[in-house]
């Protein structure tokens, strides 16, 4: 059983930490690590979460399908896309590229991305992880 998911909990998961949690869900279930990301590679991935079986993205707030990560995540790869224009804007970053892709398309690597975990955020992502899992309707059952 986890632990309670309380705002702080969503607001760290959803932001700078997505990634920890996408790993730890997945070394639990085994199941693929899933990004909404660019897929010219320019910018990046900007969430983080896993594919369950039934087809539907998993993080912090739930189940989502597709196009509601696209919703959420896209207008961020956008805004920071932006950042990418030259002078004479001849590169406008293009909000298109956004997809949700399988983490192994992309440079991932663990979910640690080489930086040093703060031991609350570690704590916490364990925590969390059979309660992020019991969102899943009930139709998953783990030990």
């Amino acid at each position: 059983m986890g632990s309670r998911i309380t705002e702080e909990d969503i607001n760290m998961f959803t932001g700078c930490s997505c990634h920890l949690l996408a790993a730890a869900l997945a070394a639990r279930t085994g199941w693929p690590i899933m990004l909404v990301a660019d897929v010219d590679g320019r910018l990046g991935w900007f969430h983080a979460g896993v594919l369950t079986p039934q087809g539907r993205l998993l993080d912090i707030r739930g189940e989502h399908d597709e196009h509601d990560w696209l919703d959420e995540y896209g207008p961020i790869a956008d805004a920071y896309g932006y950042d990418l224009q030259v002078e004479d804007y001849s590169y406008v970053y293009d909000g298109d590229c956004i997809q949700v892709c399988p983490a192994t398309a992309t440079a991932w690597r663990d979910g640690r991305l080489g930086e040093v975990v703060d031991s609350t955020i570690a704590a916490r992502e364990g925590e969390l992880v059979g309660s992020v899992l019991a969102m899943c309707n009930g139709r998953i059952r783990h030990s």
